[in-house]
């Protein structure tokens, strides 16, 4: 396909030189750079809008490129740079923080929602794991989306274009992750390998997991995820640091020329349209403030305005920039400019719950670095390549219906799926999300995590694993939308967590599977006893009872993905399969909003100020994270980008 040479060298280019500004620091040379208007101009500079302006900048020399980012940059930073405080940046400055509406389905609890707001978005703030879709999965998504285009096969080449991967070495613990090579990128930006470091847990954790019989999934980029396997990390092997989207870019100190501008604390508040056009509505470009508020600017754009804000503001912007559904728009003042009823609908996360258990005396974990002795240690391997601070979650397991449920639990999964029990499905989501759960696909993400990850308050001196189960294809199906004509208020996040009795029922079946793997001999050998959710809790109502007390998201999108979905507009489609909005002639979004159905996979992330003050969740607010890896909005990313280079 002609698609794939474009991006492929595109990438053999990528020594990216892009000018990158501070609106809060340097405003005058921010309006001498917007002067003239640019060809593209990306509103976001997360995974995805990084991505796809290096790409345009490096695939068309002559055009001229604009980055808006809300946030700082985070470079340099340890919160950011540093593998093992993953979640550090957490509630700092880079996170917009977002909170859910009061969930009735869950206790009446509104869940923390952190999404990075810095330069690299969320990639910068996550947990740094990498992984891919299940193939069946992906040509679904494209079933969905009315287009061949988006099939496992075809999307393959973008996935490996934006990864450079490293086959594991040894590590800590002397197992041996199964790799293929030839399911990895060898020239990408961003670095995958293997940590140095693995936890004792982690080892125990995947040999539980083996012992009862699950089997060895040969790799999680090769779009047969079923099974246990290792997955490898966003970590730059020769310097043990995060490998993340912004590491395209320079500090905002050197600025060397080049046709790619990035103005990072740059708030974007809405399109601004090309006045006396018929048909299509055009963009003319787009107002922004500076984060926080202040005085309006403008620049222009010649070609075309990319969304990349993601999940949460993509659709908040288009909904305040007059595309959206009249019932949501008019009441506040706002004109509708497209009627298109399905912006900020089909919002899909990813819910989980945490078993947490004690570690026995002499088990490591991150919760030690809360001590200034260990922590110096720890920052004294550091600095050598080795040690606790270079790790990254580990073993993960996505397991199908019948890796964790008997045939009977599997009749009840009918009963509680069927489309009587789950009116908040249309027709197509319903068969689509039928087919996912008889194609034989992952249902269940476990993984382990070397830290406190529980719901209450870690005991001080105390060493923990924590236990995670991620339901993949959740049958519930939430919204966002703008509450309010101002562009900085928050959009209200809604999304329906347990709306769908079948994804009550088998949280509360992933947490019974994780006491028993548990109990298992290996694991068994470094746990001491269950802290979360405790041994009261015991039959099936009990198990679901928990669960609708703790569930939460998994945490540093771009988990949630549906809000500006790939499908035909008479199906509540907002984009084609070109990611052009419809109604609109020049308008793209780029992010993991348009993912149709949500898919097994993460799609790209310990509590401290500094790497000297003690660390890692201290409370139950700090630690309520988990991960997401970069490779499926970079895929989405370099696809756009060749179809835009290609002229589609």
């Amino acid at each position: 396909m002609r698609l794939v040479p474009l991006v492929l060298g595109a990438l053999a280019s990528l020594a990216t030189h892009a000018l990158v500004l501070d609106l809060a620091a340097d405003a005058s040379a921010v309006q001498d750079a917007l002067a003239t208007p640019y060809d593209y101009i990306v509103v976001g500079g997360g995974t995805a809008g990084l991505a796809v302006a290096s790409r345009l900048g490096a695939g068309d020399s002559s055009s001229t490129v604009l980055v808006l980012e809300a946030g700082g940059n985070g470079q340099g930073d340890p919160r950011v740079d540093i593998p093992g405080f993953a979640g550090a940046a957490l509630g700092t400055q880079f996170d917009w923080g977002f909170s859910t509406t009061s969930q009735s389905n869950a206790n009446g609890r509104s869940v923390y929602w952190p999404r990075g707001k810095v330069l690299g978005g969320s990639s910068a703030i996550n947990f740094l794991v990498s992984t891919r879709p299940n193939a069946a999965e992906q040509d679904i998504w494209a079933n969905l989306a009315g287009s061949s285009a988006w099939t496992w096969n075809s999307l393959l080449p973008y996935y490996k274009a934006a990864e450079k991967g490293s086959s594991p070495g040894s590590n800590s613990q002397a197992q041996v992750p199964t790799w293929a090579a030839a399911s990895h990128g060898t020239s990408g930006p961003i670095k995958t390998s293997f940590a140095p470091y693995m936890a004792s847990s982690f080892a125990a954790f995947f040999k539980a997991l083996r012992a009862r019989g699950k089997p060895a999934a040969t790799d999680l980029h090769s779009g047969a995820n079923a099974g246990v396997n290792h997955a490898p990390s966003t970590i730059d092997p020769s310097t043990h640091t995060r490998s993340y989207s912004a590491d395209s870019f320079p500090s905002p100190t050197v600025a060397l020329a080049s046709n790619v501008v990035v103005v990072v604390n740059a708030q974007v508040t809405q399109i601004d349209w090309r006045a006396g056009t018929t048909g299509d509505v055009v963009a003319d470009g787009v107002s922004f403030v500076p984060t926080g508020g202040g005085d309006t600017l403008s620049v222009t754009a010649t070609r075309e305005v990319i969304l990349s804000a993601g999940a949460v503001q993509s659709p908040q912007l288009l909904e305040l920039s007059g595309v959206g559904a009249p019932s949501i728009l008019n009441p506040l003042g706002i004109s509708t400019v497209v009627d298109l009823a399905g912006v900020g609908e089909n919002l899909q996360d990813h819910p989980e719950i945490v078993d947490v258990y004690r570690l026995k005396p002499g088990i490591p974990s991150l919760d030690q670095l809360s001590d200034a002795t260990v922590m110096g240690d720890a920052l004294a391997q550091y600095s050598t390549g080795q040690g606790i601070l270079t790790e990254a979650l580990y073993p993960l397991a996505f397991l199908r219906l019948g890796d964790f449920l008997t045939s009977t639990e599997r009749a009840v999964v009918s009963t509680l799926g069927s489309q009587a029990n789950n009116p908040q499905l249309n027709s197509r989501q319903f068969s689509a999300s039928s087919q996912m759960y008889s194609a034989n696909v992952p249902v269940m993400e476990l993984l382990s995590i070397n830290v406190y990850f529980g719901d209450s308050l870690a005991e001080p001196g105390q060493a923990y694993v924590s236990l995670a189960g991620g339901l993949q294809h959740s049958l519930s199906r939430g919204s966002i939308h703008i509450a309010s004509s101002n562009p900085l208020s928050p959009p209200v996040i809604d999304p329906k967590y347990l709306q769908s009795p079948l994804d009550t029922y088998l949280l509360a079946k992933a947490g019974a599977y994780l006491r028993k793997t548990a109990a298992q001999a290996k694991l068994a050998a470094v746990v001491a006893s269950e802290k979360e959710p405790g041994l009261a809790v015991q039959s099936d109502d009990d198990w679901m009872t928990w669960v609708r007390s703790t569930v939460r998201t998994e945490y540093v999108p771009p988990h949630p993905v549906g809000t500006c979905s790939m499908q035909p507009r008479q199906y509540g489609g907002v984009v084609s399969p070109s990611l052009k909005v419809y109604g609109t002639a020049n308008v793209r979004v780029v992010d993991v909003s348009v993912v149709p159905i949500h898919v097994s996979s993460h799609t790209q992330s310990v509590a401290c100020a500094s790497p000297s003050r003690s660390l890692l969740f201290r409370s139950a607010a700090s630690s309520r994270i988990l991960t997401l890896a970069l490779t499926l909005a970079d895929a989405i990313a370099e696809k756009a980008a060749a179809l835009i280079l290609a002229g589609q």
